[in-house]
């Protein structure tokens, strides 16, 4: 017979702690981060597009499927740590660069999720603890690649000490105008 470890806290204390964070102000340095990434703007990625995007956003579209083999994960992994990073940190970094090429900006915001339960007590919780980090990278056409994917590091670890600010909180404060396209 197996029975499940009893929990000590369950997903509706998780929110109650969260609410009772955000009225008493326990966010105001993730805040003042988050606003000060945007204080001046806000860019917005402007990708070349093979139809007009509808006024209403459609959820139509596809999959597309593919597999990293062993090798080349081998060869990331070796990559990774010659330049004391993490492979997500890689991948941003290169995502970072293809969106720049695609969009000729140098000013871009990526929304990465995060897992959001930073407290052994959340592990075994069940409950939606996602966030969404808006990381901003300017991306120095001049620099080596070496030396974007450090800056890209920086950017990642500064933005992890700042994720459990919610994502909606920053939209609000930011008052940024919502398009349903």
């Amino acid at each position: 017979d197996q029975s499940l470890e009893k929990l000590f806290i369950a997903y509706k204390d998780f929110a109650e702690w969260e609410n009772s964070r955000i009225k008493s102000g326990d966010f105001r340095e993730a805040e003042d981060f988050w606003t000060n990434q945007f204080k001046d703007d806000i860019p917005t990625l402007d990708l070349p597009l093979n139809y007009i995007r509808p006024a209403i956003k459609s959820y139509d579209g596809n999959m597309v499927y593919n597999k990293i083999n062993s090798d080349l994960t081998n060869k990331i992994n070796d990559i990774c740590r010659n330049l004391d990073i993490t492979p997500y940190m890689l991948l941003l970094s290169i995502y970072y660069i293809l969106l720049s090429k695609y969009s000729n900006q140098e000013d871009i915001v990526v929304g990465s999720p995060i897992v959001g339960r930073n407290s052994s007590d959340l592990y075994k919780i069940i409950g939606m603890f996602v966030n969404t980090l808006p990381m901003r990278a300017k991306i120095d056409l001049n620099a080596s690649f070496k030396a974007f994917v450090g800056t890209i590091k920086n950017l990642c670890l500064e933005n992890f000490k700042y994720q459990d600010y919610p994502l909606d909180l920053l939209i609000n404060k930011l008052q940024i105008p919502r398009d349903t396209s």
